[in-house]
Formats: C-alpha cells, sequence, structure tokens
C-alpha cells in the first residue's frame, strides 16, 4: 500500500517501475483458449484472477451440423458428410457385387 503526505505541492514525480498484487483471491489456473464445440463450456473463473485474456477461437470454416437424411439409390460415390443419416436403397443388379 501506498501512502503518500501532501503539503501545498502541486506536482510530486512518482515513477513506478513494478508492481505487485497481494490478495487472497486464487489465481485462474485452467485454459486460456476455447476451442468452440455444439456443448456448453465452462470456464471456472467465479472468484479467481485472471492473469491474461480468454481467446475463444473461431468456429472452423469446414465445420458442419449435419442433419437430415439422404436418400442414396445408385451406386457410385456420394458426399454425405452433411447429412445425419443415410439411407441406401439400391436395387441388385446381376454381376454386381456388393
Amino acid at each position: 500500500m501506498i501512502h503518500l503526505k501532501v503539503a501545498d505541492i502541486e506536482q510530486i514525480p512518482l515513477h513506478v517501475s513494478e508492481v505487485a498484487i497481494s490478495s487472497d483471491i486464487p489465481a485462474y489456473d485452467g485454459s486460456y483458449e476455447v476451442a468452440p464445440s455444439e456443448e456448453t463450456q465452462t470456464l471456472l473463473t467465479d472468484q479467481k484472477k485472471m492473469l491474461q485474456n480468454v481467446t475463444i477461437n473461431p468456429i472452423p470454416s469446414q465445420y458442419i451440423v449435419p442433419s437430415g437424411t439422404v436418400v442414396i439409390d445408385a451406386l457410385g460415390t456420394h458426399n454425405v458428410a452433411a447429412y445425419e443419416s443415410a439411407n441406401v436403397s439400391i436395387a441388385s443388379a446381376q454381376g454386381v457385387k456388393f
């Protein structure tokens, strides 16, 4: 704690090179970087002293939330990444091995 007694002085030069803060508040010791997800994430910072900023990374550009159903009714390669499920209904053909 700094105590200054000032008497009839307009300016007092003061240079502080280092400040140490003493406190009974515990420091946060978790991650300061968060990856986005579909689930709620909680950083346990309540009543903790933070030592730096928290970084929340952007959602990756290739991030897709699959939904719906795609119907596959022909042989070949099908991109099903955007779908939650695939319904495959291909008629059997002579000479075609599955």
